[in-house]
């Protein structure tokens, strides 16, 4: 009974590790998106207090970039699910599905690098006025809030 009990306990504990290691990784695009926020989050802190407010609207920027992976995640699987399906009229609903995706793709990528390069700027950034990337924050969440108002296919 003992040993019975001692078989189940391993079976449990191999299959959490096979499950651990098994689980999908984060997409790069994730990935690069978290550290532009931390470095975002680590320069805000060091920052005077008209910068550290600029920063402050860069990070929720960024905040509102995850909301749009999410929804790049449902037309994924959206994608995922009519690949199967062959009629004519599923046919035109993928490729609106798939342009949608596409520009969702090119400003989630579009924001990251705004990221990426503020975080940059601010590394470099040694002067009393603001940082260039700034000036193209506030087109790119106009931008993104257009995108994402849009009326859904």
């Amino acid at each position: 009974m003992l040993a019975l009990g001692e078989i189940l306990l391993l079976l449990g504990v191999l299959g959490v590790v096979v499950w651990i290691l098994s689980a999908p990784g984060r997409p790069p695009q994730d990935e690069r998106l978290e550290r532009a926020l931390a470095e975002l989050h680590r320069h805000q802190s060091r920052l005077g207090k008209p910068l550290r407010g600029l920063v402050s609207q860069a990070i929720r920027y960024g905040q509102e970039l995850r909301g749009l992976r999410r929804s790049m995640a449902e037309l994924e699987r959206r994608l995922a699910e009519r690949q199967t399906a062959g009629s004519a009229s599923i046919s035109t609903t993928r490729e609106r599905l798939q342009a949608r995706y596409e520009q969702l793709a090119q400003a989630y990528e579009g924001g990251v690098e705004l990221l990426e390069n503020l975080g940059t700027e601010l590394l470099l950034w040694q002067g009393p006025e603001s940082p260039r990337g700034f000036e193209e924050l506030e087109a790119f969440r106009s931008s993104l809030r257009e995108l994402l108002s849009r009326p859904k296919d």
